[in-house]
């Protein structure tokens, strides 16, 4: 299953560019309204319903791009309705009455421009590219019918030339725009699907890591145990143990059981009873613990985790002394760390098939949300530092 995530750039763009646009065009349609009220003797009385039929549509723009809703259809009800009105200005007009040379232009040319952006800001090419040629011809037409003063084809043609050409700049510019505004959301997708599939990958991962941590510390274990095993009680003991450890396979198999807790105090006593079975010289540094409650499966992993650490230090540093400091941390936090004080190595220079610090100390920790430090270096020993918090 895919993953999408909503073009956030192309929406915000979208919603802050109508509220503006509705904002600009509120502004601009005063000059309409002031053009509208010095010419409107010049209009038979019917062109008033025009004139508040385009405003009834700028305010339903405005209303529209602020609350988010139904604002193409407000930006199509403009334009059309100026559209509209261009077409049968020649008839509004009074049978005695001309526009004065102070007026120009009739009152409904400042509203033409707006409504060329109008269909601009809709984002639909194919209408854009079919409405302005329409919208500027009409505007040519209409100053030619209506014939004031002057060179009414020069200006008809320059007029609607410039229609066309400044709402088209403004049409590309909004598509540039909305393309840039689709890129970045295209980027972000791309993010977004390569986070999830790390994030995907990271847990099959651990899941595996899991897994060989749990045949390197329990089957080969078991596997060393049986062939080691001589007298027939041994054997018998390495059959129990095989079984206990199918068992636990089989369990990891069928998924986690149950989260159960387990207290510090209790988790430090066996931790403090398995580390100096498996290391009888070790210096310890144990608390007395509380009754703090930790899950089972971090306790596991950090009794796994340690053991592992000084297993690690018993058969491959060459150490005199190593020591085990176990305390309790904020909340119910728990950190162990194991030191000692032989010739340590180039942390880097782990072969990766060397799972018992990758996996069984690393890799374990991070299966419960904790972590492991190592600071080592030749000749300084090396210092295992395993942390949970809560």
């Amino acid at each position: 299953m895919t993953t999408v995530l909503p073009a956030a750039a192309r929406s915000k763009l979208e919603s802050r560019m109508r509220q503006v646009f509705g904002l600009v065009l509120g502004l601009s349609h005063l000059e309409v309204v002031a053009n509208y009220f010095q010419q409107e003797a010049v209009f038979l009385p019917i062109a008033a319903s025009f004139f508040y039929l385009i405003t009834l549509s700028v305010l339903s723009v405005i209303v529209t791009a602020l609350i988010g809703k139904f604002n193409n259809t407000a930006l199509v009800a403009h334009a059309a309705a100026t559209l509209f009105t261009l077409a049968v200005l020649p008839q509004l007009i009074q049978p005695a009455g001309s526009l004065a040379d102070s007026f120009h232009h009739a009152w409904v040319w400042w509203a033409v421009g707006p409504a060329g952006f109008c269909i601009a800001v809709l984002g639909k090419n194919f209408l854009t590219a079919s409405f302005l040629p329409v919208l500027s011809v009409a505007w040519v037409v209409t100053e030619l019918q209506i014939q004031w003063s002057g060179a009414p084809l020069l200006y008809g043609i320059q007029d609607g030339l410039y229609v066309f050409l400044f709402a088209g700049a403004v049409a590309g510019l909004l598509s540039l725009t909305r393309d840039w505004s689709d890129r970045v959301d295209s980027a972000n997708q791309q993010l977004a699907a390569s986070s999830i599939a790390m994030a995907r990958t990271e847990a099959m991962e651990l899941e595996d890591q899991r897994l060989d941590a749990l045949i390197h510390d329990s089957v080969l274990h078991t596997m060393l145990f049986a062939a080691s095993a001589q007298s027939k009680s041994e054997q018998l003991a390495s059959a129990k143990l095989a079984g206990e450890t199918v068992a636990k396979l089989e369990t990891a198999k069928a998924g986690s059981p149950k989260t159960s807790l387990v207290t510090r105090r209790a988790l430090f006593l066996a931790l403090e009873k398995l580390a100096l079975q498996s290391y009888p010289g070790l210096t310890l540094n144990v608390e007395q613990g509380d009754l703090e409650r930790v899950p089972l499966e971090v306790a596991q992993a950090i009794t796994e985790a340690t053991l592992q650490a000084l297993d690690n230090a018993k058969n491959h540093s060459g150490a005199e002394h190593v020591a085990l400091d176990l305390e309790g941390l904020e909340g119910a936090g728990i950190q162990a760390r194991v030191v000692d004080d032989g010739i340590g190595f180039k942390l880097n220079r782990i072969p990766r098939d060397r799972i018992g610090i990758q996996v069984s100390i690393l890799g374990r920790m991070a299966t419960v949300g904790g972590h492991a430090e190592i600071d080592t270096a030749p000749g300084a020993g090396t210092a295992v530092v395993i942390r949970w918090e809560k």
